[in-house]
C-alpha cells in the first residue's frame, strides 16, 4: 500500500511538498523507481534471477513479472495522485549491459508495456541504464511518453528509432557533469542539442543517469 507500506509514504509526501513549493511553475517528476523486470531482479537476487531466465518455467517468471507490474503501477498512480506531472520507472537490469536484446523482448518489454496499461492516466518515462541502442525501438513500443537514455547511446541512432516518444538525455553524469570542466559540459550539451535538432526530435537535455552528490 503506497500510503502506508515501508518508506513509500515518505516518497509521496515529498511529491506533495514539492508540488506545493513550486506551484504550477515547474514540472514535478514523482519517480516510481523500479520497472517489473528490475524489481523481480532485486527480489529474487540478481544472479539467481539471471539463472532463472535460462532454467525456470517461463510461465512462473511471467506470473512473477505480472505481480511486479501490478505493484509498480499502483505506486505510479499514487505519485500522480500526490501531484506529480509525470512519473517514471527504471528497469536497469533489462538493458544490454545485463541481458541480451532478445531476453529484453521476451521478458522485460511486455511487462513495461503492461505497466503502462495498468498505470492509466498520466505520463510515464522509461529509463534503462547503460547502452540501449539495440532496444530503443522496443522501448518506444511500450507506449511510454518519454525515454530516458544513458550516455552510452549513440543519440542519432536513438532519435531515429524513438518514434513519437520524447527523449531525455544523455549527458555523462560522471566524466562530464561531475568531473568535467564547464567548457566540456557546454560542448557535450551542444552536440546533443544539435543532434536532436537535426532529427527534429522531441527532446529534453538532462543527465543520462543519476547525478552524483559530488557534482558541482
Amino acid at each position: 500500500d503506497p500510503e502506508h507500506s515501508g518508506r513509500l509514504p515518505i516518497w509521496l509526501e515529498t511529491t506533495r511538498r514539492v508540488r506545493a513549493l513550486v506551484g504550477n511553475e515547474l514540472a514535478v517528476m514523482g519517480r516510481a523507481d523500479q520497472g517489473p523486470f528490475g524489481l523481480l531482479f532485486l527480489l529474487r537476487e540478481s544472479q539467481q534471477f539471471l539463472m532463472d531466465l535460462l532454467e525456470e518455467n517461463e510461465a512462473v517468471i511471467k506470473a512473477a513479472l505480472e505481480h511486479c507490474a501490478q505493484a509498480g503501477a499502483r505506486f505510479a498512480r499514487a505519485q500522480m495522485e500526490a501531484g506529480a506531472d509525470l512519473t517514471s520507472i527504471g528497469d536497469a537490469a533489462a538493458g544490454q549491459s545485463v541481458v541480451a536484446p532478445d531476453m529484453y523482448r521476451r521478458f522485460a518489454q511486455p511487462f513495461e508495456r503492461r505497466y503502462r496499461e495498468l498505470m492509466g492516466a498520466g505520463a510515464l518515462s522509461l529509463h534503462i541504464c547503460g547502452k540501449t541502442d539495440k532496444i530503443v525501438e522496443d522501448m518506444a513500443n511500450t507506449n511510454s511518453e518519454a525515454l530516458e537514455l544513458d550516455h552510452w547511446n549513440d543519440m542519432e541512432t536513438s532519435f531515429a528509432k524513438a518514434g513519437s516518444a520524447c527523449i531525455f538525455g544523455n549527458l555523462d553524469p560522471s566524466s562530464v557533469l561531475a568531473q568535467g570542466t564547464p567548457e566540456l559540459v557546454m560542448e557535450k550539451s551542444r552536440q546533443i542539442i544539435m543532434a536532436a535538432r537535426k532529427a527534429r526530435a522531441r527532446f529534453v537535455l538532462c543527465p543520462g543517469c543519476t547525478v552524483g552528490a559530488n557534482t558541482p
